[in-house]
């Protein structure tokens, strides 16, 4: 009979015991603990320079990174201080830089199929390499394809003669440097002989 009475309050201690040890084993799904340990990072670079080339041998694209890390098993890279040159055929290139950045690719050894750029996004683009850029445009995320590039963000645009297009969304064709607006565009210009 004693042993009965002390059998409940056994089982009941057990059971109790068994629940918070599942609860805060670390296995456990429901288990998040407020200090995580940082992704794995399997490569990092710091002033770091990728380069990628025409069929033809030219340089196409130069992208400068003042820090590049990957994260183990994932399929992006994170970039800081970016600035990348596209070079076109006729000798004028884009200038596109940002604070942050991240290139997607399908494994580390294969090139980026794509990178979006973030965080004070500024691109220019001169008509040859050796002047003053002749256009700018700002806005806050843009995605760089290897052909061109797109936001859906608001952007702004400063071109020469004191222009001035606000719009929402582009995508601007980075060979031919023709910009397609997408929406809400507007356009400022002021004559500088009428000033």
């Amino acid at each position: 009979m004693k042993i009965r009475s002390w059998l409940k309050p056994i089982t009941l201690w057990c059971l109790i015991g068994a629940g918070l040890f599942i609860a805060i084993n670390p296995q456990n799904p429901f288990y998040t603990p407020e200090n995580k340990p940082p992704p794995l990072v399997d490569a990092y670079m710091t002033n770091a320079k990728a380069m990628r080339f025409n069929p033809d041998g030219t340089i196409r694209e130069v992208l400068h990174m003042r820090e590049w890390e990957h994260v183990l098993k994932s399929q992006s890279t994170e970039m800081k201080d970016l600035k990348l040159d596209v070079f076109r055929k006729d000798g004028s290139k884009w200038q596109i830089t940002s604070k942050t950045g991240r290139g997607y690719h399908p494994s580390l050894s294969e090139k980026m199929e794509y990178v979006l750029l973030e965080d004070e996004v500024r691109v220019a683009h001169a008509g040859n390499i050796q002047l003053a850029p002749d256009w700018k445009m700002l806005t806050d995320a843009l995605t760089i394809y290897p052909d061109y590039a797109k936001t859906d963000l608001p952007v702004l645009v400063l071109g020469p003669d004191n222009t001035k297009i606000s719009a929402v969304g582009l995508k601007a064709h980075l060979e031919t440097g023709y910009v397609e607006f997408m929406d809400k565009v507007k356009t400022e210009y002021l004559n500088p002989k009428a000033m």
